[in-house]
């Protein structure tokens, strides 16, 4: 009978705390955060250029959106793209694709699995 008290006891203190702890339903929190921004995109390259439908064929088999700007046909955005490698100050070779990301970093030509890890 005393080993029955106390197993009752023990349930009755479990159903008292119960309600107040911290995986309980009732009192979990919410915790909520800023929504991510989807990386800004911008590649300048070619249609005819093979590295470019490549790159741009591995971005949406991810799902990533991006802005895709054909230096051949469009002077503007050859002089854009200009602008743009100036201003990273880069010196080296262009190869296409030319990849602006965020409006901050500039990748020549990268690899699809460097530019992933530059996200």
């Amino acid at each position: 009978m005393h080993i029955s008290f106390i197993k009752l006891s023990v349930l009755g203190l479990f159903l008292i705390l119960f309600p107040f702890c911290s995986s309980s339903p009732e009192k979990s929190e919410t915790i909520h955060q800023a929504p991510v921004e989807p990386p800004l995109i911008v590649i300048y390259g070619s249609n005819t250029c093979d590295h470019c439908i490549d790159f741009k064929a591995k971005l949406d088999s991810v799902g990533l959106k991006y802005s895709f700007n054909d230096v051949d046909v469009n002077e503007d955005k050859v002089l854009e793209m200009l602008e743009v490698v100036k201003n990273a100050n880069y010196q080296g070779r262009i190869n296409f694709p030319l990849v602006y990301l965020n409006n901050t970093k500039l990748l020549v030509a990268p690899d699809f699995e460097v530019f992933m890890r530059a996200l």
